[in-house]
């Protein structure tokens, strides 16, 4: 089964696949790409004042990567929420470990989990992680070193 399409920027930047202009052409009128003119506001349910100020930072982190539009609002939203509310179910269990109550501490360490678990999905859709980076980075050409004598030979050669 053949892995999922990519985008025309990463196929060219790979140069293992030829397209032609009609090709190229009809993959770029059907390809999505959505990117942010300027700052993307925080949803409004966003009340917490941190966290919108933290929603501030990383959008426009996001956008000079050019991998946030404003369709992504919400998923940072439920990032920023789920990891503010993982980081409350942490110093719960932690208490609850101080005071030697084992119940409480494995049913905040539960919810602390489910936080966790999606902080990371939403983290992932964004790019955050170290792993989803890597899916979203289109390679670099490698740059010809001009002062190679046999490329300045061909050069002339050509010319």
């Amino acid at each position: 089964m053949p892995g999922p399409r990519q985008p025309l920027a990463v196929i060219a930047a790979n140069g293992r696949k030829h397209l032609s202009q009609r090709e190229i052409a009809e993959r770029s009128a059907v390809e999505v790409t959505a990117v942010a003119d300027g700052p993307v506001p925080p949803p409004s349910w966003l009340t917490k004042v941190k966290l919108r100020r933290e929603f501030e930072r990383i959008e426009k982190r996001l956008r000079e990567l050019k991998i946030f539009d404003v369709l992504d609002a919400d998923t940072l939203a439920m990032f920023l929420a789920a990891r503010d509310e993982y980081v409350a179910a942490r110093r719960q269990a932690d208490k609850a470990l101080r005071e030697k109550n084992v119940e409480a501490a494995d049913e905040w360490s539960r919810v602390q989990d489910r936080y966790f678990k999606q902080a990371r999905a939403c983290a992932s859709d964004l790019g955050l992680t170290v792993t989803s980076r890597c899916r979203l980075t289109v390679p670099e050409k490698p740059q010809q070193a001009e002062d190679n004598p046999f490329v300045q030979m061909l050069e002339a050669r050509r010319a």
